[in-house]
């Protein structure tokens, strides 16, 4: 019809003299062709994305358009098209799907047809025969499938330094003076900083059930020597976290010998910002000096723990960024560090991340006290290395087990697991 419509106006255009009568003409003849073009992609599309089954209808919200607009190929397809988004539907029983998105490429798209192809016995989802008018369906193919949500993390393995008192005095005085500087230092505010009674190296993150299931409960024999059959995994539960902890004692004391495990926290440093802009940073640690045997010796029994959980499936990966320095080893497993500043606290919460400027952080008067390096600020920033400070050394006699997001009576973390690294302790407790 559109094609017939389009004839007439080209064989009439040589009888009107009116020069605006031509003009408008021309201009519907070409909305036309336009039309005509839209009608003949979005068919295809529609047909592309189709299988060729009986059954099949591409249906469009809209007002209709004739069959004498589609072109022979279209007609031997029960189609029936509009102008608006076209969504494949089907009769089939057996078909399900459902969720918006825009039909590109081959299987590709964003967000589109991802759900169960035609003859699931199933019968479930927007396209099947009880789909309610309007539901678009999703297609099996090379569509991405939904990401499975991740467990949320609940425990985490921790060496504690907050119950020092004399570092809480320390940090205390040193956030505070950074809060007071003159001028004001953009972004910080009290909101982001760690209470110093929570300060502490993170060993591994968990997602631990909280109650022990039957298999948790009831140990399993182990395998008899030479057996090739492989011991059953561990289950993910607190209970498991801690007996693990227990267990790894001994090989933990054994690395340490008859040396204490010290921590002289002897850098300051900042996660990778943004962009690698020192402007807009949003993470700032305490840490051990890269060198000496306390570092090594606390490297060792950080990576052995690490490792040792990990083997058994209860530390999961965090993703999170590392900190911005050059040289760290590769067999180094866990990122010793010591948050004193991270904006993710921030109060009142905004949409983005408000960082704060790491460069007047080190033009601070406050930094500069503890500093024990006399290069300048442009020196420190464009050689990106830690800035030395000297915040002392302090033992750490314990490895926790805490519960994520917990407030003690004193504002720590609540260890619900723990093995002392003391020699005359009998190992640990919940």
């Amino acid at each position: 019809m559109l094609v017939e419509n389009m004839i007439r106006i080209a064989s009439g255009y040589e009888h009107f003299d009116d020069r605006a009568a031509k003009v408008g003409l021309s201009l519907h003849l070409v909305s036309t062709i336009l039309l005509c073009i839209k009608c003949e992609a979005t068919t295809r599309r529609a047909v592309r994305l189709a299988p060729a089954t009986p059954g099949y209808q591409v249906h469009r919200a809209g007002p209709e358009v004739s069959a004498p607009m589609l072109s022979s190929w279209t007609r031997s397809r029960p189609l029936l098209l509009s102008m608006n988004s076209t969504r494949a539907v089907s009769t089939h029983p057996g078909y399900q799907g459902g969720g918006p998105g825009r039909a590109r490429g081959r299987g590709r798209g964003r967000g589109i047809f991802n759900g169960n192809a035609v003859g699931d016995p199933s019968g479930i989802g927007a396209g099947g025969a009880d789909a309610e008018p309007g539901s678009v369906p999703r297609l099996v193919g090379n569509a991405k499938a939904e990401r499975p949500r991740k467990p949320p993390l609940t425990h985490f393995l921790a060496l504690p330094l907050g119950h020092h008192v004399a570092l809480r005095e320390t940090m205390s005085s040193f956030t505070g003076a950074l809060l007071d500087a003159e001028p004001a230092i953009p972004g910080l505010d009290q909101s982001i900083v760690i209470p110093a009674r929570r300060l502490h190296f993170t060993l591994g993150v968990m997602s631990l059930d909280l109650e022990s299931t039957s298999s948790s409960s009831t140990e399993s024999p182990a395998p008899e020597e030479g057996s090739s059959v492989k011991a059953p995994p561990r289950p993910r539960t607190l209970q498991s976290a801690i007996a693990l902890l227990n267990e790894i004692r001994p090989q933990v004391m054994e690395l340490l010998g008859e040396e204490h495990l010290r921590v002289e926290l002897r850098n300051v440093d900042i996660m990778k910002p943004n962009r690698r802009d020192l402007e807009q940073a949003h993470v700032m640690w305490v840490g051990p000096s890269d060198e000496g045997d306390n570092t090594q010796r606390l490297k060792r029994v950080a990576n052995f723990v690490h490792k040792a959980f990990k083997k058994a499936g209860l530390v999961v990966d965090e993703g999170r960024p590392g900190p911005l320095k050059s040289g760290m080893p590769l067999m180094a497993l866990v990122q010793l560090h010591c948050t004193v500043l991270n904006t993710v606290y921030r109060k009142p919460r905004t949409r983005m991340r408000q960082p704060f400027s790491y460069p007047s952080i080190l033009r601070s008067a406050a930094l500069q006290a503890v500093s024990i390096e006399t290069a300048s600020t442009d020196e420190q920033t464009q050689g990106r290395k830690p800035v030395g400070v000297d915040f002392g050394a302090w033992e750490v006699d314990e490895i926790q087990i805490c519960e994520m997001g917990s407030w003690g009576p004193e504002g720590e973390y609540v260890c619900v697991g723990r093995c002392s690294l003391l020699e005359e302790s009998s190992g640990s407790a919940a």
